[in-house]
């Protein structure tokens, strides 16, 4: 950036200390008890003072016998320095918000099972805990969840790993056992059978979800 382009804040090197001198001489109308305030010399507090007003070229206080007093320009910028320091303060606590998860955007993936029936109880019990977080839920095969959570679109998936899975990029634990049922028709001749194997069905024809969203056992 040009320096005759450069912003004039940039140019004179504003200190956030500046900001926080102004505000305590406003509050405290005398320097000296200005500098204590921010735990400084004097000397310094003064020369944080003169090195602004000689970027802007205006004197932002008057020195009176028996303290100091903000000019219209000292006034005005007061006023915006309360609101920088305030907007900055704002700024910490969201930081400190997002690092403890109470703040942000989460997305969540998960199959059709425990959308409907984990994700419900828990979304709703996260939000009571931490109500400024916004949480996006996509559904969808394991196959599709997976390939964007190591894309990075999604922050956590309730699905299911196959073999096929790289799981060496992935952080993971199993929620629960999930048995797997053959489901025939009333009167269908296996039904005769006191005792199936899975040699019994192998030769049986099966009706199972299209390829790309199975996984062992026709599972999704």
């Amino acid at each position: 950036m040009p320096a005759d382009s450069a912003k004039w804040f940039v140019r004179a090197r504003l200190k956030t200390r500046q900001l926080m001198l102004l505000t305590a001489l406003a509050d405290e109308a005398n320097m000296h008890r200005a500098a204590e305030v921010l735990n400084m010399t004097q000397p310094a507090a003064s020369k944080l003072l003169k090195e602004l007003e000689d970027a802007l070229g205006v004197p932002l206080f008057e020195r009176l016998p028996r303290g100091m007093r903000a000019t219209w320009y000292g006034e005005s910028l007061i006023r915006h320095a309360r609101m920088a320091l305030s907007s900055l303060e704002q700024a910490h606590e969201e930081i400190e918000a997002l690092k403890a998860g109470r703040y942000g955007k989460v997305a969540i993936g998960a199959i059709t099972t425990p959308a409907l029936g984990l994700l419900p109880g828990a979304v709703a019990q996260v939000k009571r805990q931490h109500p400024s977080l916004n949480i996006e839920i996509l559904v969808d095969s394991s196959n599709v969840l997976i390939d964007q959570l190591l894309q990075g679109r999604l922050d956590v998936v309730v699905g299911r790993l196959f073999e096929r899975h790289d799981k060496s990029a992935l952080r993971y634990e199993a929620l629960a056992d999930e048995p797997i049922a053959a489901v025939a028709r009333p009167g269908h001749p296996m039904l005769a059978s006191a005792r199936l194997h899975l040699r019994d069905v192998l030769a049986r024809p099966w009706i199972v979800p299209p390829a790309a969203c199975q996984g062992p056992n026709g599972a999704r």
